[in-house]
């Protein structure tokens, strides 16, 4: 199946994949997803709409935030039941214990998320995993690299786990790739 929805893609796949095990249609999935700049288009679009940094770094939540960079690349995850990873012995690297979808809706732009339709999306994950919000020490986020973007998604975190203290990140494929090259130089 593919799946076209722009940054939300691979985690509609993954919850797609998650949903369909869940009903038992499928015993496990290959959610993979990639981001290929095939031509200057949409770079040059998103430059007008200010959307993209101009020194083509992300910046997610600093005040020097300007746009983000774009960034070509390919990721997979297997995913199963974990009582079958268990009883198979697979190696486990995370549980996911709840997934959600929504739609924003009209925004005013690719990089001015609805801060509604956020929190909404926020609510809904931590229902279906049957979490309580005080159980988070850390949110992984979109983060937009914007000034204008990134404090409409720490609105909505905010309007979903307090003030209870809460670290917030964003990785970006820069910051990946520098960790990557840092861990094969130890190896």
């Amino acid at each position: 199946m593919t799946i076209k929805s722009a940054c939300s893609s691979v985690g509609l796949a993954l919850h797609l994949a998650i949903q369909s095990i869940r009903l038992g249609e499928c015993s496990s999935a290959l959610v993979a997803g990639a981001n290929l700049i095939m031509s200057p288009g949409m770079s040059i679009t998103m430059t007008a709409q200010l959307t993209l940094s101009p020194d083509g770094s992300s910046k997610a939540f600093d005040a020097a935030a300007n746009g983000y960079g774009r960034g070509e690349g390919v990721t997979a995850l297997y995913v199963k039941r974990l009582d079958e990873a268990v009883r198979d012995g697979n190696p486990i690297r995370a549980v996911i214990r709840g997934s959600a979808i929504n739609v924003d809706g009209k925004t005013s732009g690719i990089a001015m998320p609805n801060v509604k339709a956020h929190e909404s999306l926020i609510r809904a994950a931590y229902k279906d995993a049957n979490l309580d919000f005080l159980q988070t020490a850390m949110v992984e986020c979109h983060g937009t690299g914007t000034s204008v973007g990134d404090p409409i998604e720490v609105n909505a975190i905010a309007n979903c786990f307090g003030n209870n203290g809460l670290y917030i990140g964003s990785v970006s494929f820069e910051l990946f790739g520098k960790l990557i090259i840092h861990l094969l130089n130890r190896m």
